[in-house]
């Protein structure tokens, strides 16, 4: 993910867990800096209704749908939120994670579900109806 000079000083995998909102998000977290500019960045994949930190598994999830449901959309979400000079990163963690929180219920309006509104549209249709 890195370019325009930034370079990654600091990567891992890790999650964000919710009990208000029943979540176990998967996520990426790395410190990207440029010059004397630091940003905190999280991003995850989402492949019809999966969460997923794996770049690899994202692209597996990708060609299974491709080839079972002949749905090749996803998206990448990513979140960023600058480093202040003295500010410790727990500050920025905790900005994104209350941005999660605020995020999380209205992104799936806007991110590729299981089943496209327009195959919904096909099952619920009366002549598609089985007897």
């Amino acid at each position: 993910m890195p370019g325009g000079g930034w370079q990654i000083i600091k990567f891992e995998r890790t999650h964000y867990i919710s009990e208000s909102l029943r979540m176990d998000l998967p996520f990426n977290r790395a410190i990207i800096a440029r010059d004397n500019d630091r940003q905190l960045v999280y991003y995850w994949f989402v492949q019809r209704g999966r969460n997923v930190a794996n770049e690899y598994w994202s692209k597996w999830h990708l060609l299974v749908d491709a080839v079972t449901k002949n749905r090749t959309d996803g998206a990448l979400v990513r979140l960023v939120t600058p480093l202040r000079p003295d500010e410790p990163e727990d500050a920025a963690d905790v900005r994104l994670r209350s941005f999660i929180e605020e995020l999380e219920p209205r992104l799936k309006a806007y991110l590729p579900a299981e089943t496209s509104s327009t195959a919904k549209a096909v099952l619920r249709h009366p002549e598609n109806r089985q007897s």
